[in-house]
């Protein structure tokens, strides 16, 4: 369940998302009661211009997004196994994280009797106010990403996993494994490359020990038994002569498209 909703969303420790919520709340709090309400007028003031415009609001909501986004991949990349499994996440999350900060925005404005709530009055609902809260919502997150759930010191210090190594091998690895599915066979050095990387790959495998995303986790993880059995068969097929080996054969090959598939 957690590695189908991590292919669409980056899911924080427990421990950052619980102290987040905590420090948030009191500024939401504070936000309410206008104690932050001059600063944060003046920080959206420029703004103000094109909340009559759909298409200036719409353009600035854009830019906005894409900047949230650029901002959650950055901060994120490190938890996971390569950029598309980050990129994926990042387009759920930055969804997630603008409607949260629309939310934030148009509570703090109800508060200072600035708007209405209308969420259960579909007949009040307004286009132009929506797109004018995400977009402030999002310039919001902007604004306060020195202290958001995403560039607290909570995540800053998580360490991360870096799986250079793993994808160096693998990139080493692929280029043999390609040649020997074409029925192709390797010259001397591709086959101490592909022994290399191979070796490479496995004892990168072992050396996971950071918190990762639970879909890095977990595809890292898929990638030991594939190994192993194309391991055991290479050694097996070239034990006397690399030269014996002239393709995949259908027990490794299943094995070996999983592996080509890593990322």
């Amino acid at each position: 369940m957690l590695e189908r909703l991590n292919r669409f969303l980056y899911l924080p420790p427990r421990g950052v998302l619980i102290i987040n919520t905590i420090f948030f709340g009191v500024v939401f709090l504070f936000a309410i009661i206008g104690y932050f309400s001059e600063t944060i007028n003046k920080a959206v003031l420029p703004l103000a211009k094109t909340d009559d415009s759909l298409w200036l609001a719409t353009s600035i909501l854009l830019l906005g997004l894409l900047g949230v986004s650029a901002l959650i991949f950055s901060r994120t990349l490190k938890f996971f196994l390569c950029a598309r499994q980050c990129l994926t996440a990042t387009f759920g999350t930055t969804v997630i994280v603008a409607v949260l900060y629309a939310a934030i925005w148009s509570l703090i404005r109800i508060a200072e009797g600035k708007q209405q709530f209308v969420l259960f009055h579909p007949g009040m609902w307004n286009l132009q106010a929506t797109v004018n809260n995400v977009k402030y919502g999002s310039v919001l997150l902007l604004f306060v990403s020195s202290v958001s759930l995403l560039g607290s010191w909570a995540l800053s210090l998580q360490p991360g996993h870096d799986f250079t190594p793993l994808i160096t091998a693998w990139r080493k690895w692929k280029g043999p494994v390609e040649k020997l599915a074409k029925s192709t066979r390797l010259t001397f050095v591709e086959h101490e490359a592909l022994i290399e990387s191979t070796e490479g790959m496995l004892t990168a495998l072992n050396t996971i020990a950071a918190p990762v995303q639970p879909l890095s986790s977990a595809a890292a993880e898929e990638l030991r038994d594939p190994l192993l059995n194309f391991q055991n068969w290479y050694t097996k097929k070239t034990h006397v002569s690399f030269l014996d080996c002239h393709g995949l054969e259908s027990d490794v090959a299943t094995d070996a498209s999983r592996i080509l598939r890593l990322c």
